[in-house]
């Protein structure tokens, strides 16, 4: 991972995770999505 930004507005928030070039798309994909489970947020 290169960045990680977040971003709230009226409620919603957003994550984006901006990976270095190169980097397999699955695992940047699958990435995000485990490390997010415990919080419980929804799957994409």
């Amino acid at each position: 991972m290169r960045t990680v930004r977040g971003f709230t507005d009226f409620g919603v928030s957003f994550v984006y995770v901006i990976f270095e070039d190169g980097t397999d798309i699955y695992w940047a994909s699958t990435l995000p999505d485990i490390r997010c489970q415990p919080w419980g947020l929804p799957r994409r």
